[in-house]
C-alpha cells in the first residue's frame, strides 16, 4: 500500500492490526493473530519511500548506485548559493568580478 504521509502509514498499520484483532475475537481463528504480526512486515509506505526503493532496486539502470541520498530542495538551494556566492567572492577579491558594486 502506498500513501502520502508517514502519519497515514502509521494509521493504516494501526487500523489493519485492529481489524485482524477484531476478526480473531469474532472467529477465534489463530491465523488472524499471525496477520497482526505480518502487518509490520507488509509494504506500507509513503510514495516517496516507494519511489526510493524502486530507484535503489535498479542501480544499473538508474546509474545512481545503491547508496545515493535524496536531499531536500532547501538543502540543495543552500549548497548552490554557497557555491555561487563563494565563487563570486573569490572573483571579486581577485578583481575579476563581472558584477559591479
Amino acid at each position: 500500500m502506498v500513501t502520502f504521509t508517514n502519519d497515514a502509514v502509521n494509521n493504516m498499520k494501526s487500523r489493519l492490526k485492529q481489524m485482524f484483532v477484531n476478526y480473531f475475537i469474532l472467529t477465534n481463528q489463530p491465523r488472524y493473530l499471525k496477520f497482526v504480526e505480518d502487518v509490520d512486515r507488509a509494504h506500507i509506505s509513503t510514495i516517496h519511500r516507494f519511489a526510493l526503493e524502486i530507484l535503489r532496486s535498479a542501480p544499473l539502470y538508474t546509474g545512481l548506485g545503491t547508496n545515493f541520498r535524496i536531499g531536500s530542495n532547501e538543502y540543495l538551494r543552500g549548497k548552490l548559493y554557497d557555491a555561487y556566492l563563494g565563487g563570486f567572492s573569490c572573483a571579486r577579491r581577485a578583481g575579476k568580478s563581472q558584477f559591479y558594486a
